[in-house]
């Protein structure tokens, strides 16, 4: 009774691993690809509302109808938030009246 077992997986059994594998791979990166940019446009539009209202809110207690550079550094300060947001591939736009425009990802998000 000397019966040889054999241990281990085929060729075609490897193969068919590695080929489903690759077919996940190909639907799964996309996707996370775009959860990626949805994110980084969540944050950007966040923001974005974060810094208009720091601009708003520094313009009431001072009683300014417009804002300007200085005025902007001022408030952001005053409010603690970094001089440009750290980590943030936005671009954003402050008018004089304090509203918030931000570019980021596919489309322009204005406040």
């Amino acid at each position: 009774m000397n019966k040889k077992t054999k241990k281990g997986f085929t060729l075609v059994e490897l193969i068919v691993v590695i080929a489903v594998l690759a077919l996940l791979a190909v639907v799964a990166v996309p996707l996370v690809s775009s959860w990626v940019t949805e994110a980084k446009d969540g944050e950007a539009a966040a923001n974005a509302r974060t810094i208009e209202l720091a601009m708003r809110a520094y313009m009431a207690e001072e009683g300014l109808d417009t804002i300007d550079a200085a005025g902007m550094a001022l408030a952001l300060t005053a409010y603690g938030i970094p001089n440009p947001i750290e980590g943030s591939s936005a671009d954003y736009t402050v008018a004089a009246n304090g509203s918030v425009t931000k570019a980021a990802g596919d489309g322009d998000i204005s406040f």
